[in-house]
């Protein structure tokens, strides 16, 4: 059952579905999230101060504008990060995002990096650059954290990079070849 909606109304927003809205969410369009908690927000022109202790914030990947946006539970934006750009907490058409111990990891795909930012949006460095080899990246798309690993899909060449939470190559995962088509 829908219990709310993030974003724009009707289907072009997020949906939390469940009795609790920390729940499943979907995403329309292949936009990319992740929920976590997060300190309160630091200033600056896109941020706004948030009292108290830490709330439960929702990332939102918004490829089109560069950023990454974080709601509050209610659904309300509290702050963006990010800008068009391949310097220091700049994207180029961010697609994954993951959160875990109060990292924000962001699949930088024109930049093939993952870029990585504090929960609350200070930029905290980056890794990865383009190339075939293990760490070297071709259009990062997808980011996950699992069992203190790193998981980063490719959009091109669908390859898997398992890294260190720091982005040290661990291992490299290659599809295997296409079948032939029968016949």
């Amino acid at each position: 059952r829908l219990v709310r909606s993030f974003g724009g109304g009707g289907d072009s927003g997020l949906r939390a579905c469940g009795d609790d809205a920390s729940l499943p969410l979907l995403a329309p369009y292949g936009c990319a999230f992740a929920a976590a908690e997060a300190g309160s927000a630091c200033g600056g022109s896109e941020r706004r101060r948030s009292a108290g202790a830490r709330e439960p914030l929702l990332y939102v990947v918004d490829s089109g504008r560069h950023r990454v946006v974080a709601y509050s539970a209610d659904g309300r934006p509290r702050f963006a990060f990010g800008r068009r750009g391949s310097g220091a907490g700049c994207l180029h058409d961010p697609r994954g995002v993951a959160v875990h111990g109060g990292t924000v990891w962001v699949a930088d795909m024109c930049n093939h990096r993952v870029a990585l930012f504090t929960a609350e949006g200070a930029p905290a460095g980056a890794f990865g650059r383009h190339g075939s080899g293990p760490g070297r990246m071709q259009y990062p798309a997808g980011v996950a954290v699992s069992r203190s690993l790193l998981l980063v899909s490719e959009y091109v060449g669908g390859r898997l990079h398992v890294l260190s939470l720091r982005g040290d190559a661990l291992q490299l995962l290659t599809p295997p070849p296409a079948a032939a088509p029968p016949g």
